[in-house]
């Protein structure tokens, strides 16, 4: 999906989801959480909701590009026959 969007095929860049992965790092880097992880297993749900709701976003993201690439399929990609 990258090396489309990086070559000008894919025109439909998922900005939410790049936002998203760079806020869910930051969240999950930076020592001040909404719950604190010392806390024994409340510390960690918040990291893993945060972690969750970007791989829903990815996720979607992904969808949509495999259903642009398989419609934008490549003639030239395709194996010759022989």
């Amino acid at each position: 999906m990258f090396r489309d969007l990086i070559q000008g095929r894919y025109r439909q860049p998922p900005l939410g989801t790049l936002i998203g992965a760079i806020l869910s790092v930051v969240y999950l880097v930076n020592p001040l959480d909404l719950v604190p992880d010392v806390l024994p297993v409340l510390g960690i749900i918040d990291d893993t909701l945060v972690a969750g709701v970007f791989l829903a976003l990815l996720s979607r993201d992904v969808k949509k590009y495999v259903a642009w690439r398989s419609s934008h399929k490549n003639p030239n990609s395709l194996p010759k026959k022989t």
